[in-house]
């Protein structure tokens, strides 16, 4: 009786590299006939064999990596099992390298809110090539508000929109992302908190509301405060509740840090003034 040897073992075929992104990528290959799963690696260009990400029992032609860092090179290896052979084929590289993130809006500036409009500036990153503006009642669906694309950079960088035809003293909710041609990608959407139409917000950071970024640390307090604000503090006064006063000061930084061990215990009303408006905050003494 003739001894028949077994089949080579094949090796993945067209290993291929698809669907490249900043932070993620999909490698693709074809099985060959006589193989039950593959094995890859992958890791940064040239890596040293065993140093790399193993995902084994691959039984398709096709894996998705996730978690990579964006512009930069990587290569992934593959390698099949063999059922005949009882072995592993030789490996199979290919290289690739990530793209680059598409930066999101960093900071909106509303230039005027009226009863009917608002007035919108943002700077445009270099890399990005436009900014689409989605706007809506607060809190709509994304893809159910109005939408406005395509907004390039004006003079020094910087995009802007007049959005009109609203309702007076309504809030509206704000949406901008941004297209990257180099890398054919967008970036997240920037929600920014409401805006209220018949309200003055000139020259006021609408990211999140004023109110919610100042903060007083710890709270409750007991020997000091710290006030946090993401504009300037012009000044700071703190009151009881019966409005007597017990510090009124003037500010010139983000931060400050008022002594609070002489003052009664209880709550009190601090009032912080920023460039950007005035925010009332109550404080615990304990």
């Amino acid at each position: 009786m003739a001894i028949v040897a077994p089949p080579p073992c094949m090796v993945a075929n067209d290993v291929r590299m698809t669907q490249v992104g900043h932070d993620s990528a999909t490698v693709e290959w074809n099985i060959p006939v006589g193989v039950s799963h593959c094995l890859l690696e992958y890791g940064p260009q040239g890596f040293a064999p065993g140093t790399g990400t193993v995902v084994d029992s691959v039984t398709e032609g096709r894996y998705c990596i996730h978690g990579l860092d964006e512009d930069t090179p990587y290569e992934v290896r593959v390698v099949c099992w063999c059922i005949y052979a009882e072995e592993y084929s030789d490996k199979q590289t290919v290289t690739f390298r990530t793209k680059f993130a598409c930066p999101a809006v960093p900071e909106i500036h509303a230039i005027e809110v009226t009863d009917t409009t608002i007035a919108l500036s943002w700077r445009i990153p270099d890399s990005a090539d436009y900014t689409d503006v989605e706007y809506g009642p607060r809190g709509f669906a994304e893809g159910e508000g109005t939408l406005r694309p395509h907004i390039t950079r004006g003079y020094y960088g910087f995009g802007s929109t007049t959005i009109g035809g609203l309702m007076p003293h309504t809030a509206y909710e704000v949406r901008l992302r941004n297209y990257c041609s180099n890398s054919g990608e967008v970036s997240s959407w920037y929600a920014i908190d409401t805006v209220t139409t018949g309200i003055d917000t000139s020259a006021a950071v609408i990211g999140t509301v004023l109110s919610e970024r100042v903060v007083l640390r710890p709270n409750p307090a007991t020997s000091k405060v710290v006030v946090e604000s993401p504009s300037p503090i012009t000044r700071i006064e703190v009151a009881d509740l019966q409005g007597r006063n017990l510090y009124d000061a003037p500010a010139a930084s983000t931060t400050a840090e008022i002594v609070t061990a002489s003052w009664p215990r209880g709550t009190v009303v601090v009032t912080v003034h920023t460039t950007q408006g005035t925010v009332t905050k109550k404080l615990t003494l304990k």
